[in-house]
């Protein structure tokens, strides 16, 4: 199936020339990964890792048998890096500093009180002595997010100490928020990136069902492109205090399934025009090249 996939990329992609990258070596490259899968799901995600070297949108993988459905078992974490010492211990290599003023970027190891610091070293967890190659995170299975007594000693040596920290179930958004927030030479972005980091949210439409967005402005652009039922799922999203703005051009559709009159914006400015929350503004004239405007009137 790996190797399939990769050979319809390889006969069928739009760019023959696979937008620049060597196919055969990409192939090569993941294919080592094959000996570690272990699951049909392992198997897609390694195919959509490979699909992603294209860069490109729309290549999709998925399907297939799903893992085993058992319930998972709870392994906090502290949202730090490892790496092992000479001593056959492990130093928390790096500390995601995270925000500790928003739950979700909540960073165990900062947090007032803790006396842990980059380059100590984890001797124990709940007084179960921790050495190298047993996995750190293997002393956590278990916990949930419950506090945790850590035994600490500091880079230099000295005598070791217990820490409480309560771990957290995710760390994604720690270590997103650091790379985020720093040029690939490390150096952290503006201020204004942090200052308008909790007003700016990206989201899928998929993650939007079931949600109610209060106090908040919403922009969707290519609002032509949507079927009506996926522009009722957004607009039903709405509470009090928020806002929607839908842009789009209805002569200019990219799906083959939808027209100038079927598609979710014209379906939405029919059923909404005289109401008393909504407004619609037409721009009979867009800046255009002659060119472009020529392929939009005859292609």
């Amino acid at each position: 199936m790996f190797n399939n996939a990769w050979r319809l990329e390889r006969d069928l992609f739009v760019n023959p020339k696979m937008n620049g990258v060597t196919w055969q070596a990409v192939h090569d490259s993941y294919a080592k990964l094959l000996p570690l899968v272990g699951s049909r799901q392992d198997l897609v995600y390694l195919i959509g890792e490979m699909q992603g070297e294209l860069g490109n949108s729309h290549t999709y993988v998925g399907g297939g048998d799903e893992d085993n459905l058992a319930d998972a078992v709870a392994t906090p974490l502290l949202g730090v890096d490892f790496a092992p010492t000479a001593s056959g211990r492990y130093s928390f290599a790096k500390i995601y500093p995270g925000d500790n003023t928003r739950e979700k970027y909540r960073s165990p190891l900062t947090e007032p009180g803790v006396d842990v610091h980059q380059g100590d070293v984890l001797l124990a967890v709940n007084g179960h002595d921790l050495h190298a190659p047993a996995d750190p995170y293997s002393l956590f299975v278990g916990l949930d997010d419950q506090p945790v007594t850590l035994t600490v000693a500091g880079a230099s040596g000295g005598k070791p100490h217990d820490v409480t920290v309560k771990p957290i179930k995710n760390e994604l958004s720690v270590r997103e928020k650091d790379g985020l927030l720093r040029f690939p030479s490390g150096e952290l972005l503006p201020d204004l990136l942090e200052q308008i980091s909790d007003r700016l949210e990206l989201s899928a439409v998929t993650y939007l069902r079931g949600r109610s967005l209060a106090n908040t402005f919403i922009i969707v652009d290519e609002a032509q492109n949507l079927e009506r039922n996926v522009v009722k799922t957004i607009v039903t999203r709405l509470a009090y205090g928020s806002k929607i703005v839908l842009i789009g051009d209805t002569e200019q559709i990219d799906s083959p399934y939808l027209s100038e009159r079927t598609n979710g914006l014209t379906a939405l400015i029919e059923a909404f025009t005289g109401q008393e929350v909504f407004g619609h503004i037409r721009l009979v004239r867009c800046e255009r090249s002659v060119v472009a405007e020529l392929a939009a009137e005859l292609l």
